[in-house]
């Protein structure tokens, strides 16, 4: 547009010139009419040349780096605002009303400290970020190095992030689901006093802790920590989902539940005050030990613990279908080891001295195996070291009722060495001058009367006692074979007898000839 006018603020340079240093220009900017003369005013710097510095449309607006202000205050580039507060007059709820930056404690900002941004001047905090009702709203990143909440601090979509290392990026584009995570090597999750809660999502700490005083549960979601522990001082528990520490512990100072999912720790122990349980899922340590010092480790499916250990000092230890410690042992000191598949500890011990060891299948163990009560294997037992069961013993498919007897197998037995201790006299007393030996006829009638020998037991009476006792069958075998030998002995001297006696009538015989 015309320019109006143009004021120069100029004064003489060292070579003799009369230089302009800076200036004020007028511009028309619109088309004139009665009573309206639209213009903008333009400030001038510059000591080679005259360049805009600050610009004044005409209907008030002020750009500074910019001549074209798009609104009240344009400024184009960086910023510096010095003093002690910044006030903007809002229409404010608060008493004090407005936004401030500040650096004194007073100027009605009683109690906060200097350098904060405050919303609200009756705020009561200490450093930070403070926003009154009805909050703040970032549609961007927001970096603090601590925000405290006093109430609630929520993620409706997306995920919520601590970053415990440098050099950390997270990707905006995609807020998951509802997620607590932790990245870096110091990103742990830590609730003093209070409960760590998901109803719908996960709780994860990629390279930290999760550390609850009280509880950590997730309702629909899981509990991880990827490289530390997952630690709290009563419960922890995932109703749907999966409790595991891929390089660390799993440590619950009372229960640790996992109802639909599994408890996993790769590198560490899975350990509990009182319960390790997983209702529908496994528990599986790959280097540590599972341990639930006064309750139970129970698992609906596998119990799994590669090169350490599983132990319920007080309670029992089950798993639906295996349980297993490769390089560990298998411990229930005043419960139970159940599995309704396979126990197994290949290079370990298997051992429940108050309780019983049972499996649906195979019982497994590369050193010892102790049951305080019962031994019971649905299929094979292997025992590298010793068996000690001070109750009863059941191995395979039984089909009958194995009563009172100290070891039941279902199927054949194999061994290069049988010794059986007899409570009862060995049949030595049938070779003794009292004993009465039944004569052959007598045993004649009685087996035509009876159909079996005398002595031993029938068919009949077997099959009511659901079989033969070794020991006993043993012994009167030999009484039978001793009587045997008897009887033979007998034939023998009479067979010499008749001998001698044909031999003297072929002699009488003979002389009578001649």
């Amino acid at each position: 547009g015309e320019n109006l006018a143009v004021i120069h603020f100029r004064g003489w340079t060292p070579a003799n010139e009369y230089q302009t240093g800076a200036s004020i220009g007028v511009d028309v900017t619109g088309e004139p009419s009665a009573g309206s003369l639209p213009a903008k005013m333009t400030f001038y710097t510059g000591a080679l040349e005259q360049l805009p510095r600050m610009t004044i449309l005409e209907n008030g607006w002020i750009g500074i780096g910019t001549t074209t202000p798009q609104d009240l205050l344009d400024i184009n580039g960086n910023t510096i605002i010095r003093g002690d507060r910044v006030w903007f007059g809002l229409n404010s709820t608060f008493g004090d009303g407005g936004l401030a930056f500040k650096h004194q404690p007073d100027m009605g900002f009683a109690g906060l400290p200097t350098d904060v941004l405050g919303i609200n001047s009756d705020g009561e905090f200490e450093g930070g970020v403070y926003v009154g009702c009805p909050g703040l709203r970032v549609c961007g990143t927001l970096e603090a190095e601590c925000i405290k909440v006093m109430r609630h601090l929520g993620s409706e979509e997306g995920n919520i992030v601590a970053f415990g290392g440098s050099g950390l990026t997270l990707d905006c584009a995609a807020p998951g689901e509802g997620d607590f995570i932790a990245y870096g090597a110091n990103g742990d999750f830590i609730a003093h006093h209070g409960h760590f809660i998901a109803n719908e999502g996960d709780f994860r700490a990629l390279a930290g802790n999760m550390t609850a005083f009280l509880d950590i549960t997730s309702t629909n979601g899981n509990i991880a920590a990827l490289s530390g522990n997952v630690t709290a001082n009563q419960h922890v528990t995932a109703e749907n989902g999966n409790v595991s520490a891929l390089a660390g512990d799993v440590i619950a100072n009372q229960n640790l539940t996992a109802e639909n999912g599994d408890v996993t720790a790769m590198a560490g122990s899975v350990v509990a005050n009182q319960h390790v349980i997983a209702e529908n899922g496994d528990i599986a340590s790959q280097n540590g030990d599972i341990m639930a010092l006064t309750g139970t480790v129970v698992a609906n499916q596998h119990v799994i613990a590669q090169n350490g250990n599983v132990a319920a000092q007080a309670g029992d230890v089950i798993a639906n279908q295996n349980l297993t410690a490769e390089n560990g042992d298998v411990t229930a000191m005043a419960g139970s080891v159940v599995a309704n598949q396979h126990v197994i500890a290949q290079n370990g011990n298997i051992a429940a001295p108050l309780g019983n060891v049972e499996a649906g299948q195979d019982v497994q163990a590369g050193g010892n195996v102790m049951a305080g009560n019962a031994l019971v294997a649905g299929a094979n037992l292997d025992v590298g070291g010793d068996a000690t069961i001070a109750g009863a013993a059941r191995i395979g498919n039984i089909t009958g009722d194995p009563g009172t007897h100290a070891l039941a197998v279902g199927g054949s037995i194999i061994a290069t060495e049988v010794k059986v201790a007899l409570q009862d006299d060995w049949p030595d007393y049938v070779f003794r001058k009292e004993y009465r030996l039944p004569t052959l006829a007598e045993v004649k009638r009685h087996i035509e009367a009876k159909g079996h020998l005398p002595g031993m037991p029938s068919a009949r009476e077997i099959e009511a006692a659901g079989g033969i006792e070794l020991g006993e069958q043993q012994r009167l075998l030999t009484e039978k074979v001793e009587e045997l030998y008897l009887h033979l002995i007998q034939l023998s001297e009479r067979v010499e007898q008749l001998e001698k006696e044909n031999a003297a009538l072929r002699e009488a015989l003979a002389k009578q000839r001649q």
